[in-house]
């Protein structure tokens, strides 16, 4: 280093380095091709050898005798790479941004062409809906009473006087018909009146003084008591089954059939009914009592010509 060799150090205080070409006073030195080097430059360098009189060895043996070109060049070389480098990189900078700026204004334009495309569909729809008559002339009538200009254009104050009291003589009688009138509302509005009246005087009605007494009957015979001077009749329940038998032949007699079905149940009763086709079936009306139906309902009890 060049701490170790002050001689050198002095000789070469007007030295450049050769990495960064400016003036060094304090440097190191290469024993074979006489280049000066920073101390932090030495730190960027790959194959560097340290001898031990403090210089250094930062070539080979055929790179010494270019050492004359390389100094000559040396002093230009790191300047125009470094504006090369900062050239390149405003040339990718400004082609990112033309790159995004295409990339808006296609968006835009995508934007815009739907836009369009929604305002020519909407006035294809609008001209191919049909409305109802009946919903044109719901939604243009006027809600509110178109007043007579007739009587607006008058002479005088006098005609004005005049027609204002006709409109209320006009008014005063339509008003006092409508109060007459009969309608629909009115008639429902005296039924529900009358009706809670009727409601309120059953309900005071029903408040008696008195609390109703429970009449009790008497059914059949009670050998218990003689006060009564009648005697009830025991009201007897029929306990009986109706069946409704169709689809039978058009020509069957309800007697014979009557006749046979009695074998089985004593009680039974047959009777005709009308059906709406007579020349295609026939239905009769079954009536027997509870503990015979089951017989009845046997299929095999049934003749053959009936079925």
């Amino acid at each position: 280093m060049t701490k170790n060799n002050p001689e050198a150090a002095n000789s070469d205080q007007c030295a450049r380095c050769r990495k960064f070409p400016t003036e060094i006073s304090k440097c190191s030195k290469c024993s074979k091709c006489d280049s000066y080097y920073h101390n932090g430059c030495l730190k960027q360098l790959r194959n560097i050898k340290y001898l031990k009189d403090g210089t250094i060895i930062c070539c080979s043996d055929n790179e010494t005798s270019n050492k004359d070109s390389e100094s000559a060049s040396s002093p230009n070389e790191q300047p125009e790479n470094s504006a090369s480098v900062a050239d390149k990189l405003t040339i990718r900078y400004l082609e990112e941004i033309m790159k995004q700026k295409e990339i808006i204004i296609k968006q835009q334009d995508q934007t815009i062409q739907a836009l369009k495309d929604q305002i020519i569909l909407m006035k294809q729809v609008a001209s191919q809906t049909t409305v109802s008559p009946k919903i044109s002339a719901s939604t243009h009538k006027h809600t509110i009473p178109v007043m007579n200009t007739n009587n607006l254009h008058v002479k005088n104050s006098n005609q004005l006087v005049d027609n204002g009291n006709n409109l209320m003589e006009s008014y005063q009688k339509r008003q006092s018909t409508n109060q007459h009138q009969i309608t629909s509302k009115s008639v429902a509005g005296a039924v529900h009146g009358a009706e809670s009246l009727q409601i309120c005087q059953d309900i005071i009605n029903l408040e008696r003084p008195t609390p109703m007494t429970r009449r009790s009957i008497l059914i059949g015979k009670n050998e218990n008591s003689t006060n009564f001077p009648f005697k009830a009749a025991r009201r007897h329940i029929s306990n009986e089954k109706h069946y409704h038998v169709t689809n039978l032949e058009p020509e069957i007699d309800t007697a014979k059939l009557s006749d046979y079905l009695k074998k089985f149940a004593p009680n039974i009763q047959v009777q005709k009914l009308n059906s709406r086709q007579p020349e295609v079936y026939s239905s009769v009306k079954i009536t027997v009592p509870s503990d015979e139906s089951d017989k009845i309902l046997n299929s095999e009890v049934w003749p053959s010509y009936v079925i």
